[in-house]
């Protein structure tokens, strides 16, 4: 091969390799921080993110769709949790939380809850920040608010907790297993009772009930229609739909048949 053929192989080679460098996305570094109560810096979006030079063109139809929906959610200030809640799904409504703090710590945000529940721990992430914050929090309940779903259905600004009327609500005392050694499976049951007290004292708190009655209820799994949680103090009020006139009986529980 000769010197000619080489030069030319080499330059189509750099050609290739700086078209393909031109089409990988670009990782930037996003500023931005805000200050919460305590003085402390905590990060107002996620600290990188990644920008496309072709826009949203390169994307997939699933990419496409989160990036949009998380425009929604910021333009509209509204956070959604469906579906069981854990750890990961805690994390980002903690990261959104906190973007929208960052955007304005004063302006509302709308909060929908459609969930069976979940862990405690993760609820009680998203709950100690809200209340870390000024912003007023609406509780909107979508289908259901189950365990800490129903929680975190009370806990938001009195006055702005609300339900659709075909919703249901439901409250109980925190679930958990044990294994081990006799003194291992002491340490869990007492962890288990130290989270229910915790529970019922917020609830208590949010309701207006004592914690007497509150543990009560929750012995076992307590289910309640939109007007029952509004008469229970979990909810301030129930939004009005095309079909929420229909009068729908109450089927007695079966130990009353």
């Amino acid at each position: 091969m000769d010197l000619s053929c080489v030069l030319c192989f080499y330059i189509a080679l750099l050609k290739f390799v700086h078209g393909f460098r031109k089409s990988l996305p670009r990782v930037s570094v996003n500023p931005g921080a805000f200050i919460i109560a305590n003085s402390s810096t905590i990060p107002s979006q996620s600290t990188f993110s990644i920008q496309n030079t072709h826009d949203n063109k390169d994307l997939t139809t699933k990419e496409q769709y989160d990036v949009k929906l998380d425009e929604f959610m910021m333009n509209n200030r509204s956070i959604f949790l469906t579906g069981e809640l854990n750890d990961d799904k805690a994390h980002q409504i903690v990261l959104l939380i906190m973007r929208m703090n960052g955007q304005d710590p004063n302006a509302p945000i709308k909060f929908y809850i459609n969930s069976p529940g979940g862990s405690v721990t993760a609820g009680m992430a998203i709950y100690d920040l809200l209340q870390s914050l000024k912003m007023p929090v609406e509780t909107i309940c979508l289908g259901q608010a189950a365990s800490m779903g129903a929680f975190l259905l009370a806990s938001g600004t009195k006055g702005k907790r609300c339900a659709m009327p075909n919703s249901r609500i439901m409250i109980h005392q925190p679930l958990g297993g044990a294994h081990g050694q006799a003194s291992d499976i002491e340490i869990q049951a007492n962890e288990i009772l130290q989270t229910r007290e915790m529970l019922n004292a917020h609830l208590a708190h949010f309701t207006g009930k004592n914690r007497e009655q509150i543990e009560k209820d929750c012995d076992r799994d307590n289910y309640m229609r939109p007007t029952e949680a509004l008469d229970y103090g979990i909810i301030d009020y129930i939004i009005t739909t095309k079909t929420s006139h229909l009068d729908i009986p109450r089927v007695a529980p079966l130990e009353e048949i």
